[in-house]
């Protein structure tokens, strides 16, 4: 399977878990406006999928790549540290844990897309 390919596939993939994850459903319930617990975890979710496409558009430039990587690569596993300090105050909140899980595995996925050239740090 090509570089691409494989990029594609895991794009897709995480399109589709943040899809099937809407932020308009908590386990058939509606986020309301006063959620202000799911809704700061949700706006750091989208934060994060907004550096993973950053992070995936990095991963096909040319030389130099590992700092940029590197710099997208802590802020995803910050945002999902972030989401899951939330999580943790709020076990309550079945949405919040759901994104923590999400969260991280989008962090364990990105490491491991890493070039193994690229040590960060």
């Amino acid at each position: 399977m090509s570089c691409f390919n494989h990029f594609g596939t895991a794009l897709a993939v995480l399109v589709l878990a943040g899809c099937a994850a809407s932020p308009a459903v908590q386990n058939n319930q509606p986020i309301h406006d006063g959620d202000t617990v799911g809704v700061q975890a949700e706006a750091l979710r989208e934060e994060q999928f907004r550096v993973l496409y950053e992070f995936d558009g990095a991963l096909t430039a040319g030389l130099e790549r590992c700092p940029g990587l590197c710099q997208h690569h802590t802020a995803i596993c910050g945002l999902s540290t972030r989401i899951c300090a939330i999580a943790k105050a709020h076990p309550e909140h079945v949405r919040v844990q759901q994104l923590c899980e999400q969260g991280s595995e989008t962090c364990r996925e990105t490491s491991l897309r890493l070039p193994a050239d690229c040590f960060c740090q």
